[in-house]
């Protein structure tokens, strides 16, 4: 028997207007969570490497929890941006350093916060994905998606060092990040002259 289209309509009409449930978290998820929330707790530095298809790069040390200073290579220019606080430096193509205006600032700021780890832990949900390897190494694997099932910004997958539970890399068709060096006394950040 078939089943009359507009049925099937109809159907499709109230599954697609119908809101997205909650992704309910499974215990593999949340114990991973918990975990990598705990190591995050004592991380006092780290640098980043970001890559995109396109060429465009940046390498970056991140000082928590204010501190954070760049280096980006796009489009022929050649950036570098520290921020101390809520100052924010900036030098163009090698060019004098020139002390930011605060709006300006405070915009840049917000984009340069990675350490915002509990907003991603209270509105997240983790979804295990088998393990990967990265640099020689098996990594832990894993998606996170909001509460209510949406695929989080830049849609990522995300890789971990399953001894420490600290990330070592997240990667999209787009964009790949790359953490590294977690708490070494290289990462220093400071006034530029």
């Amino acid at each position: 028997m078939r089943v009359p289209r507009l049925i099937c309509t109809a159907v499709m009409a109230v599954a697609v207007s119908l809101p997205a449930l909650p992704v309910v978290a499974d215990p593999a998820s949340e114990s991973l969570k918990a975990k990598m929330f705990a190591a995050w707790q004592d991380v006092k530095s780290f640098k980043l490497t970001i890559a995109t298809p396109e060429g465009g790069a940046m390498t970056g040390i991140m000082v928590l929890p204010d501190k954070s200073a760049f280096n980006i290579a796009m489009h022929g220019m050649a950036v570098k941006a520290v921020r101390i606080g809520e100052d924010m430096y900036m030098q163009m193509n090698g060019g004098p350093w020139s002390k930011v205006s605060s709006a300006m600032a405070g915009q840049m700021s917000s984009m340069m916060k990675i350490n915002d780890i509990k907003s991603f832990k209270d509105q997240s949900v983790l979804k295990v994905l088998p393990d990967e390897k990265f640099d020689g190494k098996i990594v832990g694997a894993f998606e996170s998606e909001t509460a209510s099932g949406q695929k989080t910004a830049g849609a990522s997958v995300c890789n971990y060092d399953k001894s420490t539970y600290r990330l070592v890399r997240c990667h999209s068709d787009k964009t790949s990040i790359v953490f590294s060096d977690y708490n070494s006394q290289a990462n220093v950040v400071d006034v530029p002259k």
